[in-house]
């Protein structure tokens, strides 16, 4: 494997994304608005839209997702051309004019609420725009992409399994377990799966994933189906998520359009097919059997375990 080519192709590509960045963005206030699924029932949408109509010339306004904090939804970010950062929270209205007008109200008391939190997955979440590859890259992602690709699979299930990370469903599986027994299937096709079903009431930790750290859930996919053998990945999405799958699809595409997603991926020599599929509906098919049913085109119902 040519490590040293997996490498150079991802600084190349680092690298153009950070000439698209053109050198008057350095001067300009950046605008940074939190548009979920749930802020958007408090009018985070009527927010952002009232900074794209209004803005000053001088301002660049994008779309990140929810960090988590909904309570204090919508959230607006600003940050200045000298890098310091002020975060409102329970913006209107009134607040965004006085935020374009650079009469900024007090900032959001957001700071105990995360304050006891150690986000891995979640980090940046809210932070950096939603729809921005090049954004991304710049915090360091698919960096670890890319050192996986640089080594066998072998040696990643040892890492994962030594760093003892576990499945989050309630059983704590190891993962390592799991894509080291995949990966020695004597089977030529293998598929992993990406449950985002999320039907349980309430609860939309893979939402948050999905609308505002997408390539983050790319990533990670792509990790595990190399570690496991697997060039398919089959990411399931809730069917009534639609923002979640409007904007995984959206990140989807871009790394197909950079060489991130499909063949050969950074001269690696492997490649990844990556594919949407929407829900059947109903709180059961979060379960990985009923889930996998459903893809197959059967009933909605599990199955029973070997």
């Amino acid at each position: 494997m040519a490590a040293v080519h997996i490498k150079d192709n991802f600084d190349a590509l680092r690298d153009i994304f950070s000439k698209r960045v053109d050198s008057t963005d350095s001067k300009l206030r950046k605008i940074l608005v939190q548009v979920g699924h749930c802020s958007k029932s408090v009018g985070a949408e009527e927010i952002l839209q009232f900074f794209d109509e209004h803005a000053n010339e001088s301002d660049l306004v994008s779309i990140a997702g929810c960090d988590g904090a909904c309570f204090n939804a919508p959230q607006v970010s600003v940050i200045e051309p000298t890098g310091s950062k002020r975060k409102f929270g329970l913006v209107d209205f009134e607040i965004a004019a006085s935020i374009l007008d650079g009469n900024y109200p007090s900032e959001s008391g957001t700071e105990t609420y995360f304050s006891t939190q150690h986000r891995i997955a979640l980090s940046d979440c809210g932070d950096i725009p939603c729809d921005d590859l090049g954004e991304y890259i710049k915090i360091g992602g698919f960096q670890s992409l890319v050192d996986v690709l640089e080594s066998e699979p072998a040696q990643v299930i040892d890492k994962v399994l030594d760093a003892g990370l576990k499945g989050r469903g309630g059983a704590y599986f190891p993962a390592g377990l799991k894509w080291k027994a995949v990966s020695e299937l004597d089977e030529s096709n293998r598929y992993l799966v990406v449950n985002c079903e999320e039907g349980e009431p309430g609860v939309f930790k893979d939402r948050h994933l999905m609308e505002g750290l997408p390539y983050r859930i790319i990533e990670g996919a792509m990790i595990g189906a190399y570690s496991s053998r697997a060039s398919e990945i089959f990411i399931y999405v809730n069917a009534e998520a639609h923002l979640s799958t409007t904007r995984i699809e959206a990140a989807v595409k871009q790394c197909y359009d950079v060489g991130l997603c499909g063949k050969d991926v950074l001269g690696s020599g492997y490649g990844f097919e990556v594919f949407i599929l929407h829900g059947a509906g109903g709180y059961v098919c979060g379960e990985e059997t009923t889930l996998l049913n459903t893809m197959e085109g059967f009933r909605r119902e599990p199955r029973v375990r070997p």
